[in-house]
C-alpha cells in the first residue's frame, strides 16, 4: 500500500457526499450553460446542488464537444477537473485519471488538476516519479510539497518534515493549509504521534471547504476513528468510523475498524458477527478468516479458530492469531513457534511482541538441552522486559509487563504494571477485575495465577490503517 491518498484519492470522498441523494432535479431544472459557468467560476468548490455524478460526466460529455475554440481551454479544463472528480466519486480512478490529463492538456496552468494528476498517479500506479516531478515543477506550492511528503519513498521522519514545511508554506492560504495539514495528519499517525494527528486534521477540517479541494473526507475521518481507536477512545471511534460509512463507498478500514473497536470492548460475539459479514463483503481479503479466528479464540472456541486459519498463507496476523489460539488453550510450545515466526516476518508487530515477553520465560530452554521448563530466567525476563514498548502504558503492554515481572516475582513491578494497565483505555470491563485481583496480590507481594483471558489483552490485534 502506498503512503496514502491526499488532495485526491478521488475515490469516495469528495464533493457529493456533501449533497443529499434524491435532489437530481434540482439540477435538471437548471441549464447546461448555467451549470457550466457554476462549474467554470470556481472548478475547486461545491459544485451545483444535486448534480450527482453520472449527470455531471454525462453533462460534461455533451458540452465539451462543443467548446472547440482555443479560447475555451480554461473551460474545458475546469470541466475536465470536474470530471474526473465525479469520476472519483464512483470509483472509476482509470477514468479520473484521463480526465485530469485531458484537463492539463486543455489548460497547462491548471496547476490544481497537475498535482492532483500527480497525486492519484502515485497513489494508483505506483508512479511516485510523478510526485517529485510536481513539485520540482511548483516548489513554492504547498500543495505540491504536500503531495510529494505523502509518496517521498523516505522513512516517515523525512516525510514528516515536508509536511511540516509544507504547512509554514501554505500559511493562511486556506485551501494550501487545508491539505498540508491532512497530510501532516496522516503521516503524524503512520509515526504513532496520534495526539498531533488529530490536531492538524481538526485544523484540515476547521477550513470550510475541505472535501471541495479533493481532501478525502471518507478516509480521513476513517483514519481518525483508528487513532481514536489506538488511543482507547472506542466511543469516538466508533462516531468517526460511522461517519467515514455513511459517504460512499467506504473503505474496508472502517468495518476492520469497527470490529477491531468490539473486539476491544471486549463485546466478541457482536465482533463474531461483524468478521461474518466483513467476509461476505470482502471474500477475497484473507484478514477476514483472521478477524473470524480472532472472535472465535476470544471467545473460547480455539479448535474453530486454529480450523479457520488452517489453510491461510501465513503471514504476521495469521501466525500471530495462530499462536493466541494456541496459548490460550494451555499449548504453549506451538504458541512459541507461531510466534517466532511472526516475529520472523515483522520484528516489530507489537503483538507478538508482547506474547513473546510473556511466554518466553515459560519456554527458557535448560542448557544442554532442547526441552522447554518451567524455570524462569530473570535475565531473559529483563531482556524482553525492555521489548513492550513504545507505549509502555497501554492495556496489551501493561498486561505483557505485568505478567513478566510477576514471572521474575518482581511483584513491585507487577503491581506498577497492573495499575498501569488499569489505567489504560484500552482495557474492556470484562478484565478490570483479574487486573484488580492481580494489583491488590502483587501489593502485598504475593503470587497471583492470572487467568488465561488476560491473555486476551497481550494478544489485543493492531490496527491496520491501510
Amino acid at each position: 500500500m502506498c503512503h496514502g491518498r491526499l488532495y485526491a484519492h478521488l475515490l469516495c470522498g469528495c464533493l457529493f457526499v456533501l449533497m443529499p441523494a434524491g435532489l437530481s432535479a434540482v439540477a435538471g431544472e437548471r441549464s447546461d450553460d448555467d451549470l457550466v459557468a457554476a462549474i467554470v467560476e470556481d472548478p475547486a468548490g461545491p459544485l451545483p446542488r444535486g448534480l450527482q455524478p453520472d449527470l455531471l460526466i454525462g453533462m460534461c460529455e455533451r458540452v465539451i464537444p462543443k467548446l472547440i475554440s482555443p479560447a475555451d481551454g480554461r473551460k474545458v479544463s475546469a470541466l475536465r477537473f470536474a470530471q474526473a472528480r465525479a469520476y472519483g466519486t464512483t470509483g472509476n480512478d482509470d477514468k479520473a485519471l484521463e480526465a485530469l490529463k485531458r484537463a492539463v492538456e486543455a489548460d497547462p496552468a491548471n496547476i490544481r488538476a497537475k498535482i492532483l494528476h500527480a497525486d492519484l498517479l502515485s497513489y494508483c500506479r505506483k508512479e511516485y516519479s510523478a510526485a517529485h516531478r510536481v513539485w520540482e515543477d511548483y516548489p513554492t506550492d504547498a500543495r505540491a510539497l504536500a503531495v510529494w511528503a505523502r509518496h517521498s519513498p523516505d522513512g516517515l521522519e523525512a516525510r514528516a518534515k515536508l509536511a511540516e514545511q509544507a504547512v509554514r508554506l501554505a500559511g493562511a492560504d486556506p485551501e494550501a493549509a487545508a491539505i498540508a495539514a491532512e497530510c501532516k495528519g496522516e503521516i503524524d499517525a503512520s509515526a504513532g504521534r496520534y495526539r498531533d494527528a488529530l490536531a492538524a486534521w481538526d485544523r484540515a477540517l476547521a477550513n470550510p471547504e475541505p472535501a471541495a479541494w479533493g481532501i478525502n473526507l471518507t478516509q480521513l475521518y476513517t483514519r481518525r476513528g483508528l487513532v481514536h481507536l489506538e488511543l482507547g477512545d472506542t466511543d469516538q471511534a466508533l462516531a468517526d468510523l460511522g461517519l467515514a460509512g455513511k459517504l460512499r463507498a467506504p473503505d474496508r478500514a472502517v468495518p476492520r475498524g469497527v470490529w477491531l473497536a468490539h473486539v476491544r470492548a471486549g463485546k466478541f460475539r457482536v465482533a463474531l458477527g461483524l468478521a461474518d459479514a466483513y467476509q461476505t463483503t470482502y471474500p477475497d481479503d484473507p484478514y477476514g478468516k483472521v478477524m473470524r479466528a480472532a472472535s472465535l479464540t476470544r471467545l473460547g472456541r480455539y479448535a474453530e479458530a486454529i480450523q479457520e486459519l488452517d489453510d491461510c498463507e501465513p503471514d504476521v496476523h495469521t501466525d500471530t492469531e495462530l499462536a493466541a489460539a494456541h496459548h490460550l488453550k494451555g499449548d504453549v510450545v506451538t504458541a512459541g513457534k507461531f510466534l517466532d515466526a511472526a516475529l520472523e516476518k515483522d520484528s516489530t508487530h507489537l503483538p507478538a511482541v508482547f506474547a513473546k515477553a510473556v511466554l518466553l520465560p515459560i519456554l527458557t530452554v535448560a542448557p544442554g538441552g532442547v526441552e522447554p521448563t518451567q524455570s524462569y530466567n530473570k535475565e531473559v525476563v529483563a531482556t524482553f522486559a525492555k521489548l513492550v514498548g513504545p507505549d509502555p502504558k497501554s492495556a496489551p503492554a501493561a498486561v505483557a509487563q505485568m505478567l513478566v515481572h510477576a514471572a521474575a516475582k518482581d511483584y513491585p513491578k507487577a503491581a506498577e504494571a497492573a495499575g498501569d494497565a488499569l489505567a489504560s483505555r484500552r482495557v474492556a470491563p470484562c478484565y478490570r477485575d483479574p487486573l484488580l485481583k492481580a494489583l491488590a496480590a502483587y501489593k502485598a507481594g504475593r503470587p497471583y495465577a492470572a487467568p488465561p483471558e488476560l491473555l486476551r489483552v497481550v494478544y489485543q490485534p493492531a490496527v491496520l490503517f491501510n
